[in-house]
């Protein structure tokens, strides 16, 4: 649930953000009886490494809570330009699309002239994605954004089932919240004293905002979550 795996029938388990999907298991730990709405408070949804738009929060809903089912993938396209001309960036793919194969869709929807004559350019540094597209004010930045995310691969959709592997090499599916349970059983406490003294046991968040002197085991690590939520689903 945190790295994504592919399962043996080649449906997927989807990543989550770390901090996100630690505060849920607490609180489930804590909370046995919350509610899957309570707890997609906390975790609305999964996190993909390449960023991207999942969804939307219905589908992520039901996915959760039958423990399987099929997502909406979106690549992240932003209005640089729409007026004088259409100018966009794609600033991230969905999950499992790699930037080649998109780029050979676009030029093969100029070739046939699906999209007019337009300037493409890949503006991508290290890391971080971006590709221009420049185009005179022919079509609306909407509209080149529907095309896109009709004919090429920056949209899709995908299975995905929630499971997780104990330490035994048993793999445990089922609908969120139960597959969650199952893990917080398998789970020893990481937390310690500011002081650096190690707890047997896990806090309550009652009393940690009561008396404070804790340290989480995650409070030096970042993972800022990259992947939106869909408003609507597709």
């Amino acid at each position: 649930l945190l790295n994504g795996v592919t399962l043996s029938d080649g449906s997927e388990t989807p990543s989550h953000n770390l901090e996100e999907l630690w505060m849920t298991m607490e609180h489930l730990r804590q909370e046995p009886q919350l509610s899957l709405l309570d707890l997609m408070e906390i975790m609305p949804g999964p996190d993909f490494a390449a960023g991207g738009v999942v969804g939307g929060f219905e589908t992520i809903h039901t996915f959760y809570e039958k423990g399987e089912g099929t997502l909406c993938l979106r690549g992240t396209i932003d209005t640089i330009i729409d007026g004088g001309r259409t100018r966009i960036a794609i600033l991230s793919l969905p999950h499992g699309v790699l930037i080649k194969p998109v780029l050979e869709q676009i030029q093969k929807l100029r070739a046939n002239e699906t999209l007019p004559p337009c300037v493409v350019k890949n503006a991508s540094e290290g890391m971080r994605l971006r590709i221009i597209i420049d185009m005179p004010p022919v079509i609306s930045a909407d509209t080149l954004k529907e095309i896109l995310y009709r004919e090429t691969d920056l949209e899709r959709t995908a299975q995905f089932r929630c499971a997780f592997k104990d330490n035994a090499g048993w793999t445990h599916e089922g609908p969120l919240l139960s597959v969650l349970k199952e893990a917080v059983s398998q789970c020893s406490s990481g937390w310690k004293q500011k002081t650096g003294k190690a707890v047997d046991h896990a806090p309550y968040i009652r009393d940690i905002v009561a008396l404070g002197g804790y340290k989480n085991p995650l409070s030096e690590l970042t993972d800022e979550r990259r992947t939106a939520i869909l408003k609507k689903p597709s």
